[in-house]
């Protein structure tokens, strides 16, 4: 048989156009027999061809005019489809497939599609193997991908407030989650007002005027209550909280109204001032000009015999603009950019969000590149209260982390007075935020009210030996609830801080979880101290170590395992990067598999537990093999027990060949009795296709009917042959 050229050495012009082929299969069928072979492009006729008819039909990839069409109507009409459109699932599939993924929010938050939001989220998610995943929520992650664009693309100088709002209101039933990583700092020329001029006093009321716009300026943010836009209940926590912002803001504006007196003083002595000046400076002119007039004045002989006067003082010369450069760049380069005029959007948007289970922030600033400026990851004390505000009117928050951000003690502050009142908060994460030592004072608060708080990040930080005593204190007053993960990697934390936390937390039924990666200020002696003869041998509730890269000498190695031997509980240990041998690594990872296979068979080493016990725990356990087995036979048992008879009785079968000359309705009534002797069979067949209408019809006629039809017209072939 002669072997069938293959289709691959079929070579079309890269510029020829292609269109799809039609659906129609005896179209293809057709086209199948009739097309061109691979030989006849390779004939001499065919040299000089430049048309190819035949390649318009074979990319598959092309739709076929009404896909074009559905496109078109789609990207025309909108996000919904047209009536013409909406009864053909097919159609409905080309439009939504079709659609625009960067569609405003505002025109697609109500479409349901699921294949909408799956491209929506896979072109603008970073991680691509979010499309293997069985069951995700792509409506939730792309209308909160589409929510943080909006934000992120925001300018810090204006925040619609009413627009946004309005948006938050609409699509808050969907947002489950939402990550904020770099907004929108203040321009450059909003920090010209700070630059100051203290060398010249006539300058000096211009600068006192800038300040005070400056100053009202940068207290109106916190003038500005949240509107309520429903009733909500407030907390106690919540009341203090507004009752302080107000308290602080009455006491600005006490300060506001002195320093206006003071400066309406001073301003008033250097108007008299001024005023005496002038008039000394007239009464020398005045002289001047007296004794220029008894002066004889020579007539100069050429340029050189005139005798230059000294100019008047140069005041654009003094005025800190871009008109004198020099001066402007001296004075901006001596501004340090405080946080306190690093503002940004309101953060209280959070607030009508109720369905949020998680909100990750980071203060990154906007993409630099070669623009860099560290103003950019500053945030204000504003606007961390702000996000206090809404974080605490979250109902169901469960997660909130906040990293890469410049914190100070101030600021933790703030944000824990908000985070105390929110009782559904299980995970907080301050990772990479540069807390210091004074930091740990908060924790106290942090704990108080907290009631299902179990996991505490607290990585890449500056916490020392203060920060850790503060912090053990705290967890030793947190009795409402459990804290299983405390995280403290690349903290620099000497042997006393260590000290003072372990000590205080062992034998509690808090840290369940220790992060250590990368603490290497301990020494030999706080390894073998703190770790081997505290943590692991005091806190039988450790099951999770790390003290990945940390030195740990031989002698606290040694240490190490020594304590691992008697202790049954831990089941995880890290330390890859200690520097130890190989030895005492297999020695510690076999301590865990025997800590892994005692806690899945809790009778081994239990002798409170008796023979009769050990036997019923054995039968109960089972092989997985064994268990999937069971499982199969269970959901086969069960489909059995489901599913429609698919055979008649002999009895049955042979009565129905006996009434084969009778009318249609004894037939079913036959069938029916039939039917009848198994309870859980479906009702009797009836299918009259005569009397259907157009609803009907088009509802059955894709159904390949009653398996009871089948069996029927069997019988009725087999009594005619």
């Amino acid at each position: 048989m002669e072997e069938q050229p293959s289709l691959e050495t079929m070579q079309y012009p890269v510029h020829t156009n292609t269109f799809a082929i039609p659906k129609d299969s005896l179209l293809k069928q057709v086209y199948d027999v009739y097309k061109p072979t691979p030989h006849i492009f390779k004939l001499k006729s065919e040299s000089g061809r430049t048309v190819f008819a035949e390649a318009f039909i074979e990319d598959s990839n092309l739709g076929t005019l009404v896909d074009l069409s559905v496109r078109a109507l789609a990207r025309a009409f909108g996000p919904d489809p047209l009536p013409m459109i909406a009864s053909d699932p097919s159609h409905v599939k080309t439009h939504y497939d079709s659609l625009d993924v960067e569609m405003p929010l505002k025109d697609c938050y109500h479409i349901s599609n699921d294949r909408f939001w799956k491209r929506v989220v896979l072109a603008k998610s970073p991680v691509q193997t979010l499309a293997l995943k069985p069951d995700y929520d792509w409506k939730s992650d792309g209308i909160s991908m589409k929510f943080v664009e909006m934000v992120e693309a925001c300018a810090a100088e204006f925040w619609p407030e009413e627009e946004m709002t309005r948006l938050a209101l609409n699509i808050r039933g969907w947002v489950r989650e939402m990550h904020i990583r770099r907004l929108k700092s203040l321009q450059d020329y909003c920090f010209e007002k700070y630059f100051r001029m203290e060398s010249s006093s006539s300058s000096g009321e211009d600068d006192e005027e800038i300040s005070e716009i400056t100053e009202t300026t940068t207290t109106t943010p916190d003038e500005t209550e949240p509107a309520e836009m429903g009733e909500e209940e407030k907390t106690e926590s919540q009341l203090e909280l507004e009752q302080l912002m107000i308290d602080e803001k009455a006491e600005r504006k006490r300060l506001r109204e002195e320093l206006r007196e003071v400066r309406q003083k001073a301003r008033e002595e250097r108007e008299a001032r001024r005023k005496r000046h002038a008039a000394k400076r007239e009464k020398k002119l005045e002289l001047e000009l007296k004794k220029a007039q008894k002066k004889k004045r020579k007539q100069p002989k050429d340029f050189h015999g005139i005798e230059l006067t000294s100019s008047e003082e140069d005041v654009e010369a003094k005025i800190c603009d871009k008109r004198n450069k020099e001066l402007f760049l001296a004075y901006k380069k001596m501004y340090d950019y405080p946080p306190e005029h690093c503002h940004h959007i309101d953060l209280r948007f959070i607030q009508w969000f109720t369905s949020l289970d998680t909100f990750i922030i980071e203060f990154l600033g906007p993409e630099m590149h070669r623009n860099y400026h560290y103003r950019h990851l500053n945030f204000s004390y504003d606007d961390i209260k702000r996000l206090a505000v809404g974080v605490s009117r979250l109902p169901v928050l469960r997660v909130f982390r906040l990293r890469n951000s410049r914190m100070d003690s101030k600021k933790l502050g703030i944000l824990v007075d908000g985070l105390k009142d929110v009782s559904t908060l299980e995970i907080l994460d301050l990772g990479y935020d540069c807390l210091n030592d004074t930091c740990g004072q908060h924790f106290k608060k942090l704990f108080t009210n907290s009631q299902a708080l179990h996991s505490l990040e607290l990585e890449s930080n500056v916490l020392a030996a203060q920060a850790m005593k503060d912090l053990s204190a705290a967890l030793l007053n947190y009795n409402q609830g459990k804290l299983k993960y405390l995280g403290l990697a690349r903290n620099p934390l000497t042997d006393e801080a260590l000290h003072s936390l372990i000590s205080a937390v062992y034998d509690t039924e808090h840290i369940e979880s220790l992060n250590l990666k990368g603490v290497t200020q301990l020494t030999e002696v706080g390894i073998a101290c703190c770790i081997a003869k505290e943590l692991l041998r005091k806190h039988p509730n450790l099951l999770a170590l790390d003290i990945s890269a940390v030195h740990v000498s031989a002698y606290a190695a040694d240490e190490i395992m020594k304590a691992l031997q008697p202790n049954t509980k831990i089941r995880t240990l890290h330390c890859r990067g200690c520097d130890l041998d190989e030895e005492t690594e297999t020695d510690i990872n076999v301590i865990l598999k025997r800590n892994g296979y005692v806690a899945e068979n809790p009778f081994v080493g239990n002798e409170n537990v008796t023979n009769e016990e050990i036997d019923a725990w054995i039968n109960r356990t089972k092989n997985p093999i064994m268990l999937s087995v069971l499982a199969e036979r269970e959901k086969r048992d069960t489909c059995l027990l489901q599913r429609p008879v698919e055979f008649a009785y002999k009895s049955d079968m042979a009565t129905a060949e006996k009434d084969i000359g009778l009318s249609n309705d004894e037939r079913e009534s036959i069938m029916s009795s039939s039917g009848t002797s198994d309870s859980k069979q479906l009702r009797p067949f009836e299918y009259k296709p005569n009397e259907f209408d157009e609803k009907q019809f088009i509802e059955h006629v894709y159904l390949p009917g009653h398996s009871e039809r089948y069996y029927f017209f069997k019988a009725r072939r087999r009594r005619h042959v």
